[in-house]
């Protein structure tokens, strides 16, 4: 029903599909699957924080070559100073859920 609201938005006539189309469909039904597996997979998992630490963790390793390709490439700064603040504190909370626990001393 989308693809068919869309075809009435679109000029049909000259209709040609780019690559980043493609890419946004590709990563649209892998989001997707992702989800209908993390579903199934949730019910089997013992913690909830350890099974969301793994999906994180894999989660930056596939993204990490991606990363470092753009930023060689585009010469773009990793880390801009707004992101620094950022990245600290979610890893002090990160380190402190760890050692502390989930509901505190």
């Amino acid at each position: 029903m989308a693809f068919t609201g869309m075809g009435f938005l679109l000029d049909l006539n000259n209709f040609h599909i780019n690559t980043g189309e493609i890419l946004t469909l590709i990563a649209a039904v892998t989001a997707a699957f992702q989800i209908i597996f993390i579903g199934f997979v949730a019910k089997q998992a013992k913690s909830a924080f350890r099974f969301n630490t793994y999906q994180i963790f894999w989660s930056c390793l596939v993204i990490l070559p991606f990363l470092v390709i753009e930023v060689r490439t585009k010469n773009l700064s990793l880390w801009p100073e707004t992101a620094r603040i950022s990245i600290f504190w979610g890893l002090y909370n990160f380190i402190k859920l760890c050692f502390v626990g989930v509901h505190g001393p």
